[in-house]
């Protein structure tokens, strides 16, 4: 009875997470698609257009691959991140021969204008769109001729050892669901075994949000891959990589899927937010691979020390092999080595 009880309570939070809706988050909206169309964002408790207000000669679009990482579309390296007017995306995707952004039926609510995302203090670029510079809407203006669209396609996925993603594919929500990290060569779960609101936290600044909002346990199918457990942060820990929070010992154990190790049988699912009265006290790593687990290479000191033990390991081998042979050729008259004067009255006895 009490496992049925907590199956339903867990099915109910993964629907409350899956369900929410958080400010900042992000849509492309006028071609039922995740990779392309025109820019919309959650501000203030309601959907609307990003917008800019010069035209697109004197406008700045440096806002393509933050949109597309907080959409899960970017994971590494990028190949083709267009952004712009939709009216200049449409001509894009003209010339390719592809549907073209509608923007008919769409909100005429406008919530920022001029998104402009520039690389931060760690050198990267922001991931998440309210951490680049914009100006909020009065919404005085209904002009939608500078709207900002987006394609996300053509991304060559590179994720690194270390690197974690929401994984909502039941969800519209890009900010909520299973919590997963990436470890040999594929993506893999995180177990709730010690897993706690700090290390939730974590998460969520390695993703370019402030903080979780919630997380919950979600029970592992049978045959999950789970790449981490024991995942605790410090209550002080002001750390943007979920690595960071590991022990030595754990630090090992992400390369090996560790669901044996996972007592309680249990996954993370997080629903990510962005606070923007405590932003600037939340620092994200950016895009790139800063979170990487850095490869634990032998340092010169250690390889030099390692080929000492086998030489002087080798060399007392060798003697004693020495030993065994001229003791077995002398005493007891093997002769697969003649008789030396180093075997002292062992070859009188041998001689008789």
């Amino acid at each position: 009875m009490l496992t049925s009880v907590r199956i339903v309570f867990l099915l109910l939070s993964i629907w409350r997470i899956s369900r929410a809706q958080i400010e900042g988050e992000i849509r492309l909206t006028g071609l039922n698609s995740s990779k392309v169309g025109r820019l919309e964002v959650f501000l203030n408790g309601a959907w609307g257009a990003v917008s800019n207000i010069e035209d697109d000669k004197k406008a700045s679009f440096s806002f393509g691959e933050t949109v597309c990482y907080q959409l899960n579309n970017f994971y590494g390296i990028t190949t083709k991140v267009v952004s712009g007017t939709v009216s200049s995306v449409n001509k894009v995707l003209k010339d390719e021969g592809k549907k073209e952004i509608d923007v008919s039926g769409l909100t005429n609510n406008i919530v920022m204008y001029d998104l402009e995302c520039s690389s931060g203090s760690k050198g990267g670029l922001p991931q998440h769109v309210l951490r680049c510079s914009y100006k909020p809407s009065d919404g005085s203006r209904k002009d939608h001729k500078n709207d900002l669209a987006v394609i996300c396609d053509n991304i060559v996925r590179k994720p690194f050892i270390g690197q974690v993603r929401i994984n909502g594919a039941d969800s519209k929500s890009v900010s909520s669901g299973t919590l997963e990290i990436f470890a040999g060569k594929y993506w893999g779960n995180i177990c709730s075994d010690g897993f706690d609101g700090n290390a939730a936290d974590t998460s969520c600044r390695q993703l370019g949000y402030t903080n979780a909002k919630m997380y919950v346990e979600a029970l592992a199918q049978s045959g999950s891959t789970i790449w981490l457990d024991d995942a605790a942060c410090g209550a002080n820990s002001n750390s943007s990589c979920l690595w960071n929070c590991l022990s030595e010992l754990n630090t090992h154990l992400i390369y090996k899927n560790v669901s044996k190790y996972c007592l309680r049988d249990s996954y993370v699912s997080v629903n990510c937010e962005f606070n923007k009265d405590i932003a600037s006290k939340s620092d994200s790593p950016g895009i790139g691979n800063a979170c990487q687990i850095p490869e634990q290479k032998l340092s010169w000191v250690v390889i030099i020390i390692l080929v000492i033990i086998f030489v002087v390991f080798l060399v007392i081998m060798l003697t004693i092999l020495a030993i065994v042979l001229a003791i077995c050729c002398c005493c007891f008259n093997f002769c697969l080595c003649p008789c030396g004067a180093g075997c002292g009255t062992c070859c009188k006895y041998s001689a008789v």
